[in-house]
């Protein structure tokens, strides 16, 4: 998600800030909040910073967007979205539907913040 956010407004992501979300896949595949999710409030994080808005305003941003991401595709949660979770033998990608659906929402929603 950041990958996508980032590239679709032409704002640089650091890989520190890739190396820092490694474990947001559900916590660490714990099947906590989804990396689609965190991806998304991460880099709005960056995005509010870089144009110079308030933590207030952040924060605010990460609210609409948890709450409309939770009303678009029901939950915020791995354990929800990814039922089955990440037992071993399951393909890599049983997420890939909801990764493409969930980006490209993602990105529609930042476009509007422009």
């Amino acid at each position: 998600m950041l990958r996508v956010l980032g590239a679709v407004t032409d704002r640089e992501i650091h890989e520190q800030v890739f190396a820092a979300a490694t474990g947001m896949n559900g916590a660490g595949r714990f099947r906590a909040q989804c990396g689609l999710v965190e991806g998304g409030l991460m880099f709005l994080g960056i995005w509010g910073h870089g144009r110079g808005r308030s933590p207030e305003e952040v924060e605010n941003l990460c609210k609409a967007y948890a709450r409309e991401f939770e009303t678009r595709f029901g939950s915020l949660l791995c354990r929800d979205l990814r039922p089955q979770g990440f037992a071993e033998g399951q393909p890599q990608h049983l997420c890939e539907g909801l990764s493409v659906d969930a980006a490209n929402w993602a990105a529609q929603w930042v476009g509007r913040l422009s």
